[in-house]
């Protein structure tokens, strides 16, 4: 079906929704005026679908706009007529969390009518073959180039691709890539890597895009080109990890070991093949002796002894963590570059003519040692970027050139700063990075035998990565997730502007899902999941037999989410030893069968577990299908933020049920967590006494903390709906979650309703439950203006709910209240006793009427 929008021509495979329209005007209305864009919707309403849709009109628009007309001809390039400038030619980027999103993805571009050129961007874990090197692991592609050994699986790329020029535009995904490199015996890795070149549409995990040495290696122009970040909610998080950085002396062992088998093979190569040698790299052999140096200085400096002065820079936060500011590592890396004496690389302070400190006092480079650590740079990436020697399960060096770079960039911010705001300014950016050293012991029978000390370069905000995002110039960057509000902090994190926002309702009617909250269980202990109560064990058997009573009760597939594999495994080892609620069944697999219901073997209620290791993670989740494809109820366990919770696909049956087991805060005696909550502080201030700007827009400590735990809240239950038809019960057993309704998604924070007892909750579930085996919202259209008025009409009726409940508790007051009076002899009680009858026939009746 075509719709227009604006000036776009889309075509989408059905009518779609009013939400997708306004999702699709919203991303064109983004890329036209080239703008940035934060676009929220449910779980369930086609985020993916649309956004393919628009973005390939747009691009099809862009490409007959770029078209030769047919009276002309641009002879300076050599364009005729009906040829496409491919100058800066315009490309989508979208890029998901994980290789089986982006095959979602695929199967999405597949079912519309567009046939752009697609290549994905896979890992070599996921999409390549070493069919005549797998016991060679440690020979890289760019190995085998210097020895002029050549791979026939990437030879053959090139004669594949004159002989298929007609089908270059097959769209595949990573499993009919495989099979085409078996067939055509062509290395699919390579193939995608060139098929990327000029392709339309480039699907690609996160770490390619944020990534800066993955980035670089692709060879991709990102100008003038739209990127697309789907599930974006913890884009903040992922760019944080990846600008932040761990060094042990074990890891620098490691890099010493990659740069002295580097600086061996160059050495080798040097005296046999010398023209080869230099087209490839310049360096020579002091630079090499430099990098070397350099790491070995690291490593000393981390080896030094706890209590030595060379940690004079860090503030002691216990008796194991230790905390330095960023402007620190200056003197880190200094300190480090003494061991080794060298000449060539040095990092200075900036003094003024008459040789004294500048005012501000702030680290720089001078502009010779910025020169020389520019070159030096240069020489690492020469030494293992160029020669690349790659060994496998070990550190790469990498991470240690992305610490100095991120360095140089602080330095240079330093050094721009004039003004008395500018500086102030320059100081918040220098402490989006924290020196972080923690002292890591090793017992044996409360015997320390060894005692290590791991170096931790921690971001503390996105802002750095999407500040050299931007620098790549990109037409449009879009954001996208079903939980991405509050828009305004998460726009004030990243620290770029996104003028264009969409927050959308949901396709499906509020009656389509039941969502409550349990502040207690069966027991009446009140369910508080936190570490300061994680071994009251009464409590954790009441939620034992609180998980039991709602499995009952549940109908096909059930998912439930633990805070963290700890409190996973801890409840499972309780339930299943002391209380034998579970029975094993070998690895990952639990089943209940209880005296309450004498269940034959088929007709046990099924338990997998969530494995920590993804290569397990498949055979389990087929497992939990096939039960599902069978009619039998079966329960899978996860945790929040794990692989079952985020962009999983458990429609209909596979998810008639979520529950939510606490609160996944993270430790908040965690270094990380406390420097990142300092630093929000500190930016907060600074937009309030600096900027004079409204504090609202920027997140304190504390909000960014619980902000963080909610929006993995939301990502799990987003389980339960993923489409229209579909429907669902949700439950979050912790008695905080009442206090966090505003932090559940715009849809459906008016649909929660909290209860204090198990008994009734269930009651109402399973009235849900047979309402909507009758209603089968599959029978039923879909009606924009029904949805509307049964929206107002269900936030009316559990506002007149709210206020029986607070009627049905004053009545108990009066009780309480007439009882004791009625204790008392000179109270008539017989006529208090008519009057409230009266009060109480009245309430009867209303609570009837409705």
């Amino acid at each position: 079906m075509k719709i227009k929008i604006g000036e776009v021509d889309v075509e989408f495979p059905y009518e779609p929704y009013n939400i997708q329209k306004k999702y699709m005007e919203k991303l064109i209305e983004a890329i036209i005026t080239k703008k940035n864009a934060m676009l929220e919707s449910p779980t369930g309403t086609g985020k993916t679908l649309s956004s393919i849709c628009a973005a390939m009109a747009w691009l099809k628009k862009e490409k007959e706009n770029r078209k030769v007309p047919e009276d002309e001809e641009h002879f300076f390039y050599g364009h005729r007529p009906g040829d496409v400038v491919n100058m800066d030619k315009p490309r989508v980027y979208f890029c998901s969390r994980t290789h089986t999103q982006l095959s979602q993805v695929i199967k999405e571009v597949k079912n519309t009518s567009y046939n752009p050129s697609v290549a994905i961007l896979a890992s070599r874990t996921n999409i390549f073959r070493r069919l005549y090197c797998s016991s060679l692991k440690e020979i890289t592609i760019k190995e085998r180039r210097l020895e002029r050994v050549s791979c026939k699986y990437k030879d053959n790329i090139e004669v594949f691709l004159k002989d298929n020029r007609r089908n270059k535009s097959v769209i595949r995904d990573i499993e009919e890539l495989n099979e085409l490199g078996s067939s055509q015996s062509i290395c699919p890795y390579f193939y995608q890597r060139n098929q990327a070149r000029n392709a339309d549409l480039v699907l690609m995990p996160y770490n390619y895009l944020i990534d800066g040495s993955a980035r670089a290696s692709s060879n991709l122009s990102f100008e003038g080109s739209v990127i697309i970040i789907d599930e974006a909610h913890n884009i903040d998080s992922i760019c944080e990890n990846s600008a932040s950085q761990e060094f042990t002396e074990e890891t620098l062992d490691q890099m010493l070991s990659q740069i002295r088998s580097a600086d061996k093979k160059i050495n080798t190569l040097e005296a046999e093949r010398p023209k080869k040698v230099s087209s490839i790299h310049s360096s020579t052999s002091q630079d090499r002796q430099d990098v070397i140096g350099l790491v070995q200085g690291l490593k000393n400096f981390i080896k030094s002894s706890w209590e030595n002065k060379c940690w004079s820079m860090f503030k002691r936060v216990n008796d194991c963590t230790m905390i330095a500011q960023v402007g620190n590592i200056i003197e880190f890396l200094n300190t480090a570059l003494q061991k080794h004496n060298s000449s060539t690389i040095k990092f200075e302070e900036e003094k003024d003519i008459s040789g004294t400190k500048c005012i501000d006092e702030e680290p720089s480079l001078s502009t010779i040692s910025r020169k020389n650590f520019y070159e030096w740079l240069n020489i690492i990436r020469g030494v293992t970027s160029d020669l690349h020697i790659h060994m496998y399960n070990k550190v790469e060096l990498t991470n240690l050139f992305q610490i100095f770079d991120m360095t140089l960039s602080l330095l240079n911010n330093m050094q721009s700063s004039s003004t008395k705001a500018q500086k102030e300014k320059s100081k918040l950016f220098t402490s989006q990075f924290q020196l972080i050293a923690t002292k890591e012991e090793s017992k044996y029978d409360d015997i320390v035998w060894k005692t290590s000390v791991k170096l931790t370069f921690q971001c503390l905000s996105p802002e750095y990565v999407f500040t050299k995002l931007k620098s790549l110039r990109p037409r449009s960057i879009i954001l996208t997730s079903g939980t991405l509000s509050p828009l305004d902090s998460l726009e004030s994190e990243l620290g770029l502007e996104f003028p264009v926002r969409l927050e959308n309702k949901h396709v499906i009617y509020p009656d389509q899902i039941f969502l409550s909250t349990l502040s207690q269980g069966t027991a009446g202990n009140p369910f508080r999941f936190t570490y300061y109560t994680k071994d009251l064990h009464e409590m954790n058997e009441d939620l034992g037999l609180t998980i039991i009573e709602i499995l009952y009760k549940s109908k096909n597939g059930s998912l439930i989410f633990f805070k963290s594999y700890e409190m996973m495994q801890a409840m499972l080892d309780l339930w299943t030893n002391k209380m034998q609620l579970f029975k094993p069944e070998g690895a990952l697999r639990y089943h209940f069968k209880t005296t309450k219901l004498s269940l034959t073997d088929n007709e046990k209620h099924i338990i997998f577990i969530e494995p920590q290791k993804a290569s397990e993670f498949g055979k389990i989740k087929a497992q939990f299908e096939t039960k599902i494809s069978k009619g039998e109820n079966t329960t899978l366990m996860g945790v929040c933020k794990g692989k079952v919770s985020e962009g999983m696909d458990f429609s209909d049956t596979a998810a008639r049920l979520v529950i939510v087991i606490g609160i996944p805060n993270a430790v908040w005696t965690d270094p990380k967590v406390q420097c990142k909550k300092r630093y929000l502080e500190e930016k907060r201030n600074f937009a309030v006494n600096i900027s004079k700007d409204s504090s609202d827009n920027y997140l304190n400590g504390a909000q960014w903390y619980d902000q963080q735990a909610q929006r993995a809240v939301n990502q799990a239950i987003g389980r339960v709906i993923r489409h229209r038809k579909d429907y669902g019960a949700i439950i979050l057993i912790d008695n905080r979650y009442s206090l966090y309704r505003e932090h559940r998604s715009n849809w459906m924070s008016s649909l929660q309703k909290d209860y204090d007892s198990l008994e009734t909750l269930l009651f109402e579930m399973n009235a849900f439950y047979k309402r909507m085996d009758k209603s089968d919202p599959k029978s039923s259209d879909y009606d924009e203006e029904e949805v509307k008025f049964r929206d107002i009409m269900y936030k009316s009726h559990s506002e007149l709910r709210e206020k029986i409940k607070n009627t049905t508790k004053t009545l108990s007051t009066c009780h309480a209240t007439l009882k004791s009076f009625q204790k008392r002899p000179k109270v008539k009680s017989i006529s208090i006793e008519e009057e409230f009858a009266k009060i109480e026939t009245f309430y009867q009746e209303q609570k009837d009427s409705t």
